[in-house]
């Protein structure tokens, strides 16, 4: 009777020991013989148009010539932003297999906070994927590829290049110019119009009567600047037109009327090779919030931040009573 006993003991070992072989030998092939989609190659320089859709908004960006313009409305955008968004586009690369189970939700790759990215090739997609949340190391996204059900790594950080909005990708340089080339500022400031010209110090005439070598362009050193006769620091000059060229805007105008334009606050004309002209507003609310501005350098509205403007009246004043 033990031995009958001991004899079923040991069949019952054996299927439980060949059970575990056949399912670690089943598992293991599961897990390992998967196959990772390869992406065809693309080159970042054949994309010309993204398009970005999310619960909140959808656009695209297209190219013309070396630029990059925002829907059908053609705001110019930031060129860097856009190549850094066909960059990961035109390199997207898969590293691991992260789930079959399209719990798609999460990864936040559902719709609610799923974003799709659409790149075309001469009117043709030829990438098309869904981003979700970054993975906990950092170094990896969560993605879904069009008609693939599955949930993969991609490799790197890529999602908050493309949460960008419309506003977060034009560009928002409104303000450009080559200060050495600016020989006028006129400028009105609390109530006052003050024009500052830039003239030349005369070289000095040797004994033989002759002037010094004269170079072609003027030497730094041999500016001056001047409201009607009385001369300016050149320091004080060099801090305004620093403080606004390749001025950038915090953020553009969409809604609101002419109102937001009504109540000068400072106007600055330039004359250059060109003539520029910046006008700055006064805020609905005083002490709160940005101003409202429009410049020669582009046709849209525009806010600029307080500390900017700031820095400018700061300057001004410096002009408007010179020591």
């Amino acid at each position: 009777m033990k031995k009958k006993n001991l004899k079923i003991e040991y069949i019952i070992i054996a299927v439980i020991i060949v059970a575990s072989v056949l399912y670690l030998l089943f598992k293991g092939e599961d897990k390992i013989h998967y196959t990772i989609p390869v992406l065809n190659e693309l080159k970042k320089e054949n994309l010309n148009k993204i398009e970005i859709n999310k619960d909140t908004e959808r656009f695209f960006v297209e190219r013309s010539g070396e630029n990059w313009l925002i829907g059908d409305e053609k705001y110019p955008a930031d060129k860097e932003k856009i190549s850094k968004m066909a960059d990961i586009i035109s390199e997207l690369k898969l590293t691991t297999l992260v789930s079959r189970s399209k719990n798609y939700f999460l990864y936040e790759l559902g719709k609610e906070k799923g974003i799709e990215v659409i790149g075309y090739a001469n009117g043709d997609i030829v990438r098309k994927f869904n981003i979700g949340k970054t993975a906990s190391t950092y170094d990896h996204t969560f993605v879904k590829l069009d008609g693939d059900p599955n949930i993969y790594h991609a490799k790197d950080s890529i999602r908050n290049q493309f949460e960008k909005g419309i506003d977060d990708l034009r560009d928002k340089k409104i303000f450009s110019f080559e200060e050495n080339s600016i020989n006028m500022i006129d400028f009105t400031y609390n109530g006052n119009n003050i024009s500052v010209t830039k003239g030349i110090i005369e070289e000095k005439k040797d004994n033989k009567g002759d002037s010094r070598e004269k170079s072609s362009e003027p030497q730094k050193d041999n500016v001056i600047w001047k409201i009607g006769e009385k001369t300016v620091d050149i320091k004080d000059i060099k801090a305004l037109l620093s403080g606004i060229s390749d001025l950038e805007c915090s953020k553009y105008i969409y809604d609101g009327g002419e109102e937001l334009f009504s109540n000068d606050l400072i106007t600055i004309k330039l004359q250059g090779a060109k003539q520029y002209q910046l006008d700055i507003f006064e805020r609905p609310e005083k002490d709160k919030g940005d101003y409202s501005s429009r410049s020669s350098e582009t046709k849209y509205g525009y806010y600029l931040s307080s500390y900017k403007v700031d820095s400018v009246t700061k300057a001004l004043e410096k002009l408007y009573k010179p020591e």
